[in-house]
């Protein structure tokens, strides 16, 4: 789960808004290590780095983040230097953070529409609720009125994560762990990507919502 590098923007309504939005950093785009289909995979920024970002200070503490814009990713497996090259992350999505000061945490909510991909952390409590949402390793979706919701709560003074809960994942991903041998669109045959069906008694989570038209993200 990757936080927001999975996908970009705030709901589709609110990314037409133009007001108040900036580039993103530089770090947006920094490269992870991901140990992934059986190996371990270096995700980064590709060539197309447009993604804006929007911060919305709440007098509660809370903070909301939402992010649009065209952006790739490359993802390399490192055993081989096979690469997935310049993979549509544009859709897009929003993140809102809400401290609890007494409780010492803080929980991060983060909502991914496509296009968009879903990895682990290298973080058992991480890995684990992607495991338990039934996803690939590599979850990729690009209908952009489908979307992912994961919640997460961290220790405010170590970051590390306390849970985290795949609330909403969408009913059909591409396994990209296929793609690194045989990239569908090396042939621009895309009803050939590998699809995973996956159905809501697959997880378990506290409440399930029909497709609505994130990131990542987690």
């Amino acid at each position: 789960m990757a936080l927001l590098i999975l996908g970009l923007g705030a709901s589709p309504a609110l990314a037409h808004d133009d007001e108040g939005w900036v580039p993103v950093s530089e770090d947006y785009y920094a490269p992870i290590e991901a140990e992934v289909c059986g190996d371990t995979v270096l995700i980064e920024g590709g060539d197309v780095r447009e993604a804006e970002m929007r911060e919305t200070v709440h007098p509660d503490g809370t903070v909301v983040t939402e992010l649009r814009g065209a952006a790739t990713l490359d993802i390399t497996r490192l055993s081989d230097g096979a690469m997935i090259d310049e993979l549509d992350i544009s859709g897009v999505g929003s993140e809102t953070f809400t401290p609890d000061e007494a409780a010492g945490t803080a929980t991060i909510d983060n909502v991914l529409f496509g296009a968009s991909l879903l990895f682990p952390f290298p973080d058992p409590v991480d890995r684990a609720a992607h495991e338990a949402a039934g996803l690939p390793d590599l979850a990729y979706f690009t209908d952009p009125e489908v979307f992912a919701s994961i919640r997460i709560v961290i220790d405010l003074e170590t970051g590390e994560f306390v849970s985290v809960e795949y609330v909403d994942v969408p009913e059909h991903v591409t396994d990209l762990c296929t793609w690194f041998d045989d990239d569908p669109r090396d042939d621009h045959h895309h009803d050939d990507y590998h699809h995973v069906d996956y159905h809501h008694d697959d997880y378990q989570c506290d409440d399930h919502h029909a497709d609505h038209a994130d990131h990542h993200g987690h």
